[in-house]
């Protein structure tokens, strides 16, 4: 295994699994619970906008800001309908069985491609700009992702579960790093 790809899905793996254990610290302290949803919150789109979003651009054009868009515009109305149905915000969030049979699969398939995703941008290693760039976007994002796994799945499923479907998600990653070159 190469090098960089091996380092990348250590950091990967790794911010996978401190998300839930911030969400376990921050159970007991409101303000450190704030503080890391907002630094999680400020991360990901903002690796998006001026990191990533650039060179899609570059790829599609204008179209890029159209699917940039619509892709918000989801996650914004399904929070908003999170929210209309009085659940929690945050850590108290829980997610239904429906939603979870929604979900997980969901995230499992986006685990399974962040881990071709960071073969395919270790394997281009210094012939292209966006492979490092790339590679952190995704390791990055695994803390919030595995955040959201917590604070969403504890309160239904309890740790021993949800602990086993993060692994789950751990295992989908390396799968897709194994297969990500060939597919």
């Amino acid at each position: 295994m190469n090098p960089s790809l091996a380092l990348s899905l250590l950091l990967s793996l790794l911010g996978l699994s401190v998300g839930p254990a911030l969400v376990a610290l921050g159970r007991a302290r409101g303000r450190w619970r704030a503080a890391v949803e907002g630094f999680s919150l400020a991360v990901v789109p903002g690796l998006i906008a001026l990191r990533l979003l650039p060179h899609v651009v570059e790829e599609l054009g204008v179209v890029a800001f159209a699917l940039a868009a619509a892709g918000y515009g989801t996650l914004r109305l399904a929070d908003r309908g999170h929210h209309g149905h009085g659940h929690g915000h945050g850590h108290g969030a829980k997610v239904s069985a429906v939603g979870a049979a929604i979900v997980i699969p969901a995230l499992l398939a986006h685990a399974f491609t962040d881990g071709a995703a960071l073969a395919m941008a270790s394997a281009a290693g210094g012939r292209a700009h966006v492979g490092a760039e790339l590679a952190s976007a995704l390791v990055l994002h695994r803390l919030p992702e595995g955040m959201f796994l917590a604070s969403a799945l504890v309160p239904a499923l309890g740790w021993p579960k949800t602990l086993r479907r993060l692994g789950a998600m751990a295992l989908a990653t390396l799968l897709g790093a194994a297969l990500g070159e060939s597919l």
